[in-house]
């Protein structure tokens, strides 16, 4: 189905029980995609400069408006055509805000084992020599990973 989305034509398209999609006549990409439910979600079809085809969600229509939803895709359009891929940026931003949580917390771990575990059994049973050796291992591969 298309044409220029706006509430209206939303509002319709989301009263049929068919999953089907909706793409805008006014900005090329853009479209409502509906499954199952009765949400409707926008999305941004796009090829980025490999040829690669990308459908990024912008996100829900009862959230965002029309216009909202053009004017974000807009931007990601600019950002194709200059070669850029808004897609691949935000995998790569989310991937990277979890890796530092990841890289503490394992450290903290670590620095925990090494110090209230092995070094205490160490002094008790007078195997130092388990001690330095499982330290240097944690240090020498895991922190290098992790850390």
């Amino acid at each position: 189905m298309k044409g220029k989305i706006t509430r209206t034509l939303i509002n319709e398209f989301l009263s049929n029980d068919k999953e089907q999609c909706l793409y805008d006549t006014q900005l090329t990409g853009l479209h409502v995609r509906k499954r199952g439910g009765r949400k409707g979600i926008y999305y941004l079809f796009y090829r980025n400069s490999a040829g690669i085809q990308r459908r990024p969600k912008i996100g829900f229509c009862n959230l965002l408006s029309p216009d909202q939803a053009r004017a974000i895709a807009g931007k990601w359009l600019l950002e194709v055509a200059s070669g850029g891929d808004p897609s691949e940026a935000r995998k790569i931003e989310r991937r990277e805000a979890k890796l530092p949580s990841t890289r503490l917390i394992f450290g903290d771990v670590a620095q925990q084992y090494l110090e209230n575990h092995l070094h205490v059994s160490a002094q008790q049973t007078g195997r130092k020599g388990t001690y330095k050796n499982y330290k240097g291992q944690i240090e020498s591969h895991y922190f290098d990973v992790f850390i």
